[in-house]
């Protein structure tokens, strides 16, 4: 049975204000809109309203901020020549993640006025493709140089953002080889602790344990299955030979008998965690990669999705943190090594040292060459 009284004051102007009188103890408030408020409630009156835009260029490169400010005329009918009220809002629009062409800038409230500006390419890094290459430049660094980065984006996945690729070995070392009591650490993880439970698929471990799927693992935009046939180089082949409700190890080691694999676990009768145990995206991070580098932490649930991996300015930034990881340690224990020695010795970490071309392939042959030096 409250009763109370409201009052809302606007004047041509713009300015508002409301006092709440309190019905239950008598007393009232006071106060005055943001200027929202009252240009919500003088633009739902007007009988016509009339919009600019304003720019202080065309022209922009990608990564400029565009400020641009939008002039509303309020109109009290619909032949009207003087404006009740004119207001203004200003807006910024970051161009970083903007496609290089034309960006069509709007106003609001039923007008349909519009400005087109231009965005041109900022700074590339040589060669096609450049899509990525202010992203790079925004974790470069002097240790770290861009070019080098996209030298080793060229290594890992061509350049293909939904890149992926299931690690066998790492499934066994960090996941599949540990039960329910094991003691955790790091880096040996299991499928039971979180965040890892979120994310693993149905099955079993190679101590014979059974486990339901993780609860997240409905929320993924592209089944995971798909995702290996597509997007793996070569496609990886999944097939369920014993037709159980699970694809296991080596299930995936022998529908793929052409496949290099690194290293081979000493067993491989347990359920391939392919979301936990694989490599994503541009820089192929691995998900406890990452997870290391902040990308999750260790007690919020749910966990953050690990299809954000694919993103590329969240895989370039884990990626070059990774990276740096390895050099800075260089850097501190190998103080007497040379630049080269020291980043080789990084990319050859990175890259696990399944590959000892690896870090020639990606510093000499890609970064040395100046084939993505900056433009």
């Amino acid at each position: 049975n409250w009763t109370g009284l409201l009052s809302i004051t606007l004047d041509p102007n713009g300015f508002g204000s409301y006092l709440i009188g309190e019905g239950l103890n008598g007393g009232y408030t006071v106060g005055s809109f943001t200027v929202g408020i009252p240009t919500w409630f003088q633009t739902g009156n007007a009988a016509r309203i009339e919009a600019s835009i304003t720019t202080p260029k065309t022209v922009y490169t990608q990564g400029d901020k565009i400020t641009y400010i939008i002039t509303y005329k309020l109109y009290s009918t619909a032949t009207s020549t003087t404006p009740f009220a004119t207001y203004t809002e200003s807006a910024v629009l970051d161009t970083k993640d903007i496609a290089v062409g034309t960006v069509m800038l709007k106003s609001q409230y039923g007008t349909v006025v519009s400005v087109v500006v231009a965005v041109k390419q900022g700074v590339t890094l040589g060669q096609a493709p450049n899509d990525f290459d202010q992203k790079i430049l925004d974790f470069s660094s002097t240790d770290i140089p861009a070019p080098l980065i996209k030298s080793l984006i060229r290594k890992e996945s061509n350049f293909k953002p939904d890149a992926i690729r299931y690690e066998i070995h790492t499934d066994y070392n960090w996941y599949s080889r540990f039960g329910p009591s094991t003691p955790l650490q790091p880096s040996w993880r299991g499928v039971w602790n979180y965040p890892e439970k979120h994310w693993r698929l149905a099955g079993h471990n190679a101590l014979g344990d059974i486990f339901a799927v993780g609860d997240q693992v409905k929320d993924m935009r592209t089944d995971i299955y798909t995702r290996m046939r597509e997007y793996t180089t070569p496609k990886l082949n999944i097939i369920n030979i014993n037709r159980d409700d699970t694809i296991t190890a080596q299930e995936v080691k022998d529908g793929n008998p052409t496949r290099s694999w690194t290293f081979l676990p000493p067993t491989l009768d347990y359920t391939a965690q392919l979301l936990l145990a694989s490599s994503y995206g541009l820089m192929q991070v691995l998900y406890e990669t990452a997870r290391w580098n902040n990308f999750e932490g260790d007690t919020v649930s749910p966990a953050r999705h690990i299809e954000e991996l694919f993103d590329p300015k969240t895989n370039i930034q884990m990626g070059v943190r990774v990276l740096n990881f390895f050099y800075q340690n260089n850097v501190t224990n190998h103080p007497d090594w040379t630049y080269e020695q020291k980043i080789k010795d990084a990319l050859l970490n990175y890259n696990g040292g399944g590959d000892p071309n690896y870090a020639k392939t990606v510093y000499n042959d890609f970064y040395l060459s100046g084939i993505y030096n900056k433009n």
